[in-house]
């Protein structure tokens, strides 16, 4: 397709992101037929991903050509943007081949959302009107675990009778946490599988506490992306992590919002309970996810990293 509709342009730069590794011989191609500087925006660490999750084991041929085309990629990558250090420190520990001073910090970012008028109508019109809304926006998959939320809202049922539990999303987990749910008796959790992104922004930020739920078999440092729908709304996040992720330190840094390792229901409960309880709490932590958002996730802030980290990149290639 480059070839047919692009084949009289010549790139000077390449930004491709994970997923998909697959993509790896066109941007080699591109790269040798411009000599075009290849910047790779690191999201997902695949395929180990896969194998954490139980997609793919370590014995099977196909996970030994994905590894061979991640390598491709990182060897052809001039610069490597990764989420945060604890990515940095994975890749390195696991390709200690690669130069480190290819990689960079460049965390997930998002266009700021301008601050609106607060509108009760949209939870009124949700069913939700002098509720305390506690959000799952998003993926509902298995590096999402969210039978530990399940866990949470079951936990919480009887303890706080004005609490929702309110996912809005797919994925291929859907069916099956509705079926538990249901199966279970659970009353405190709503589903919604769609709504269109305005109202559903209008609806987000009347809720109270923004969930984020990581499998506890991963052994990559991931940093949830919906991270930056709760900041930019300012909601405060209530988190259950995987050991092996740095989020949870980004949280602390932040101080903006509370987490518990993925499976430990009591300190997830007690965490909820604290911000259940506490409305200048949640309101802190809130604006300081904002002013986060506003300092390191914008679109521009990572467009001028991307840019400052190929200049660096320039200049240490001429010294060396």
């Amino acid at each position: 397709a480059i070839k047919e509709h692009f084949s009289a342009l010549k790139f000077d730069l390449v930004i491709m992101p994970t997923p998909p590794v697959t993509l790896v011989s066109v941007i080699a191609w591109i790269k040798k037929q411009c000599n075009a500087k290849t910047y790779l925006i690191l999201r997902d660490i695949f395929p180990q991903n896969a194998v954490d999750l139980g997609f793919l084991k370590r014995w099977m041929p196909i996970y030994w050509k994905f590894r061979r085309q991640e390598k491709k990629l990182y060897g052809i990558s001039d610069v490597i943007g990764c989420m945060s250090q604890g990515n940095i420190d994975y890749v390195c520990r696991h390709n200690p081949w690669i130069d480190f001073r290819k990689l960079r910090i460049l965390e997930n970012f998002q266009r700021l959302e301008q601050d609106s008028r607060p509108d009760e109508s949209a939870k009124e019109k949700h069913g939700l009107k002098g509720k305390f809304v506690v959000l799952f926006g998003g993926n509902m998959g298995k590096p999402q675990q969210l039978e530990n939320v399940i866990a949470l809202a079951q936990a919480c049922e009887y303890d706080y009778p004005d609490v929702l539990f309110l996912f809005v999303g797919k994925g291929t987990q859907y069916a099956q946490v509705q079926k538990v749910v249901f199966s279970k008796k659970i009353k405190n959790v709503i589903f919604k599988d769609h709504i269109p992104q305005g109202e559903y922004q209008q609806l987000a930020a009347q809720c109270d506490v923004g969930l984020i739920s990581l499998n506890a078999k991963f052994t990559i440092p991931n940093i949830p992306s919906k991270t930056l729908s709760y900041f930019n709304l300012r909601l405060p996040v209530l988190a259950s992590l995987d050991a092996a992720t740095d989020y949870g330190k980004i949280l602390d840094e932040a101080n903006a919002g509370l987490w518990s390792l993925a499976g430990d229901l009591k300190s997830f409960k007690e965490n909820f309970d604290r911000l259940y309880r506490d409305v200048n709490l949640r309101k802190k932590m809130g604006e300081n996810g904002r002013r986060y958002f506003e300092k390191h996730s914008t679109i521009e802030i990572a467009y001028q990293a991307v840019l400052s980290h190929l200049d660096k990149f320039e200049t240490e290639n001429a010294i060396h």
